[in-house]
């Protein structure tokens, strides 16, 4: 049973102040979030890169940013962001990203013909095996811990036997062996989406406390909003926040008339029609209430200045497990379209991120 470690918020951010962390940087205080979205998630890793190579003064976004947070695929692109390399410096750029999700996407979303069976198609067990997903986690963190990470990071995942969301905080597994853990076993437990794939068991280093958990997006698949309040607690004397929050695609906006999901009509479905899809619905209800709230509300007397890249998707691209090549050609090509179409705020924020 997991302890309540998880808790004990004040004291550890007392800890963390008295240390005074990363208050020397002046200017503002940068704040990158991902959302979640399974395959999807090469729209943000397009648009990371494009955001990296914009960069004159500084080489690599782990040096621009004081927090970095994601959820589920962003979890994996933030942990990938911040391994460190035997020298201690970024092991993985953004266009590393981009190779990984074209290349191991149709590893870890695939069915074997026996998995199929035994699980009737998904019906009686997860849809997929974690088998392929584990191996090429440990092959690319290998034995990487939270308290290694080369910026302060803020994963969630859901504690589905204490029902409540846990923040893995890089900055609190400094502090406390009990608040560590592989980077390797975060990224497993932030994308264990329910139904796609098992709830994941791990332990944290101190071998303290054993949590069962789901993927982060059951509760935050937008998690600019908590990265955000994360930034207050360490920088709560700063004045100026960059918030830059990317999304992995939505249907908010589409076209009225159907109510449909993955170009399905669930409008009078019941538990079978909903049944593949509802899942996704929960997890990416609450982005755009995270948006109107950060777009609307902040913290008097700070100055803030938020970016929301997001891009609406058709219903047919929509899923997150949907690892054809003509998909991920799409999804490259929603991404260079926000790129287009952002091109100016690209470059103000490479601007702020490289000063």
């Amino acid at each position: 049973m997991a302890g309540q470690c998880f808790s004990q918020e004040p004291i550890v951010v007392k800890k963390i102040l008295n240390k005074a962390v990363n208050l020397e940087r002046k200017g503002f205080v940068t704040i990158l979030s991902v959302d979640g979205g399974g395959i999807r998630g090469i729209i943000p890793a397009i648009i990371l890169k494009e955001i990296e190579s914009r960069l004159k003064n500084k080489e690599h976004l782990s040096q621009c940013f004081d927090v970095m947070s994601g959820t589920s695929t962003g979890g994996i692109i933030v942990l990938l962001l911040n391994t460190p390399d035997e020298n201690k410096n970024p092991k993985f750029r953004a266009n590393d990203i981009i190779k990984l999700y074209k290349n191991l996407g149709s590893e870890i979303f695939h069915r074997s013909l026996w998995h199929r069976l035994i699980t009737l198609n998904g019906w009686l067990g997860e849809k997929y095996s974690d088998k392929n997903f584990i191996e090429n986690m440990e092959k690319y963190f290998k034995n990487v811990q939270l308290k290694d990470s080369i910026t302060e990071i803020l994963i969630p995942a859901y504690d589905i036997s204490k029902d409540q969301t846990i923040f893995f905080k890089s900055s609190y597994a400094k502090e406390d062996n009990a608040r560590d853990f592989y980077f390797k076993d975060i990224a497993h437990a932030t994308t264990a989406a329910p139904s796609y794939f098992k709830p994941v068991s791990i332990k944290d280093l101190a071998e303290k406390n054993t949590y069962t958990l789901v993927d982060g997006g059951v509760a935050v698949n937008n998690p600019s909003l908590s990265a955000a309040i994360h930034a207050l607690k360490l920088f709560s004397e700063r004045e100026n926040f960059l918030i830059i929050s990317i999304g992995t695609g939505t249907n908010f906006g589409a076209e009225e008339g159907t109510l449909s999901f993955g170009g399905k009509n669930i409008e009078s479905g019941g538990k079978i029609a909903w049944a593949d899809d509802i899942i996704s619905v929960f997890m990416h209800a609450g982005n755009d209430v995270v948006d109107y709230l950060l777009q609307n509300a902040f913290v008097p007397n700070k100055i803030k200045k938020y970016y929301r890249f997001q891009v609406l998707l058709d219903a047919k691209r929509a899923s997150m497990d949907d690892v054809s090549a003509n998909n991920i050609k799409a999804l490259e090509t929603y991404a260079q379209e926000l790129i287009k179409k952002h091109d100016s705020e690209i470059t103000d924020i490479a601007h702020i991120l490289d000063n």
